[in-house]
């Protein structure tokens, strides 16, 4: 049994649980930990914030499915990851935060009661598992506990306070590795049940299949696909970590739902099923839970048993995990039936995919300038290497960046804002998705009012010359906002709310004060040209491209009145 200090032996918990990273604003005083961490081959990534040490662990849980690691310093520095962390519980993603506690909040005199920040008292509702532990001799358990509970289950953040002062003393340290503090088995479920879903859509004349996030973070994609084609299921994907697990160009692909009035394929379809298997797909708002017929007969699976019934009643709840439910719902299905004909249903689905394609083609084609959102986002889909990975943060640009991409295969496509809807995440994002897919293109579409959030993140993109694209969409104002603003209160309160900004800001020269690639772009026919000089840099890079400002966000609130309505009624 070895002697360590407590901080080394947390970092060995790390390296056990194949941690590659850490995201942090080094602290000396965490010097035990960031030592044990790099003589165990963890790099520690220096961020200029902790909301991006934490936006970066999340994003290294979301593509990796493993837990991304982040530390701030207990008050303040924790604060600062509040965001993250909350959004991180909304997505399910897997994230470990440590939380040394200091002199934050510390009186001067003996006598004042101490206001010490407490984290787990803070974040308890909004991660899956917290706890501060104060002896050195239980850190590292603790630490294995925190991984336990970030990755088993329905997956979540976790938060670890201690006293900075156990990372210095000393401890017994035992080598465990983690196969011995949690389960590694997937459940199963009844024979039966398998058997009664399939039953239900064999005898359906229109079923579907609603897929979310939980077939991503069970790792389900060769088994939803087979199931789907053996039983010639109609597919349609929740926005997200979801879309890639069923091929969007695949005849039984019945698209992805888009929020906010945007057009929407499902919208036309979801309605008309009669039968609908829903896998891992939590009913949020902003991720767009697709509306259904109340008559529909509702099959769902998710790991998590308090979401069964949380779209609607059910009638057949089944609790478990989707890629191992599917495996069996494969195995019911051949025993049940052979592969159903073709059908009216499915030539239906087929003809409103063409429709709403159709539909959208014209605007990626647009050659005004400035630069139309949707002849943007359509030059991004036809240049990027199927392999690409792309981040979508920002309201006005990201609604219009699911209308127009497609998924490709797994993991494809990461929505910065998710069912929390926080803005800013994607700088942050796209450093975690380049650390973990360095052989792949990285982009990252965002909005000048969403990239303003963690922009700084630019300059360590450049010092540790992580290697990715930044593509602002720059219509000069809060497209989110202007939009409602403009219907609502007209020019003249629109004005006065400063929700527009400064044409003469450059976002490229920013990038290359920080040591970056930019350009400045309000030519159509220069997006590609552009991408390609980007990419060729060498260097993390930025676009600046000045968009159209006459297609604002769709009117996101029935509640929205004309103002002089909202004066007479607020007067009286």
């Amino acid at each position: 049994m070895a002697k360590l200090r407590a901080g080394k032996a947390l970092a060995k918990v790390l390296k056990n649980e194949g941690v590659k990273y850490v995201f942090t604003v080094a602290v000396s005083n965490y010097l035990p930990f960031y030592g044990g961490c790099i003589d165990e081959g963890i790099e520690i990534i220096n961020v200029r914030h902790e909301q991006a040490a934490a936006y970066a662990a999340d994003a290294w849980g979301r593509i990796t499915r493993t837990p991304g690691v982040c530390l701030g310093i207990g008050g303040c520095g924790t604060t600062n990851m509040t965001t993250a962390l909350v959004g991180a519980y909304y997505e399910c993603s897997p994230l470990v935060a440590l939380s040394p506690v200091g002199e934050s909040g510390e009186p001067l005199s003996r006598e004042g009661e101490s206001r010490q920040f407490n984290a787990s008292r803070m974040f308890e509702p909004y991660v899956k598992w917290c706890a501060r532990c104060t002896d050195p001799s239980l850190l590292a358990r603790y630490g294995q506990w925190a991984f336990r509970h970030a990755t088993t289950g329905r997956m979540g953040p976790t938060i670890l306070e201690m006293p900075t002062e156990t990372f210095y003393e000393y401890c017994d340290w035992v080598d465990v590795k983690p196969e011995a503090y949690r389960a590694t088995n997937r459940l199963h479920i009844d024979e039966q049940l398998a058997k009664r879903a399939v039953a239900m859509l064999l005898e359906a004349k229109r079923p579907l299949i609603i897929i979310g996030n939980g077939v991503h973070w069970s790792n389900a994609y060769p088994e939803l696909r087979d199931f789907a084609r053996l039983m010639n299921l109609p597919l349609v994907s929740k926005a997200g970590l979801a879309q890639g697990y069923f091929p969007e160009d695949d005849p039984l692909f019945a698209g992805v739902t888009i929020s906010f009035n945007r057009p929407n394929c499902p919208a036309q379809i979801t309605p008309k099923a009669d039968v609908i298997l829903v896998i891992g797909a939590r009913a949020e708002k902003l991720t767009a839970f697709p509306n259904l017929s109340a008559e529909a007969r509702i099959i769902q699976i998710d790991l998590e048993p308090s979401e069964i019934g949380r779209i609607g009643n059910v009638e057949l709840g089944i609790t478990g995990d989707a890629k191992t439910v599917l495996s069996q719902l494969i195995k019911a299905s051949k025993e049940l039936a052979s592969i159903p004909s073709e059908s009216n249903w499915l030539r239906f689905v087929e003809e409103e995919k063409q429709k709403y394609e159709d539909g959208i083609r014209e605007l990626g084609y647009c050659k005004s300038k400035p630069i139309h959102p949707a002849r943007l986002v359509r030059e991004i889909r036809d240049f990027l290497d199927k392999g690409a990975y792309v981040i979508i943060d920002g309201a006005d640009i990201g609604s219009m960046g699911r209308t127009y991409l497609r998924a490709h295969f797994p993991g494809h496509f990461m929505i910065a804002h998710g069912n929390w809807g926080n803005m800013g995440p994607g700088v942050a994002f796209a450093l975690a998705t380049k650390l973990a897919r360095g052989d792949s293109q990285v982009l990252l579409l965002t909005s000048d009012g969403s990239f303003g959030f963690n922009a700084m993140e630019l300059e360590t993109a450049s010092r540790y010359g992580i290697k990715f694209v930044c593509v602002v969409s720059n219509n000069l104002g809060w497209g989110a906002e202007i939009g409602p603003a403009l219907r609502t209160a007209g020019q003249v309160y629109t004005s006065k709310m400063s929700v527009t900004l400064p044409e003469a800001t450059r976002y490229d020269k920013l990038a290359e004060a920080l040591g970056c690639y930019g350009e400045l772009i309000a030519d159509p026919e220069e997006i590609k040209p552009a991408l390609m000089r980007a990419f060729d840099s060498e260097l993390p890079a930025l676009l600046d491209i000045r968009m159209s400002t006459e297609d604002w966000w769709p009117i996101r609130s029935k509640m929205a009145i004309p103002m002089e309505e909202y004066l007479t009624k607020t007067s009286t």
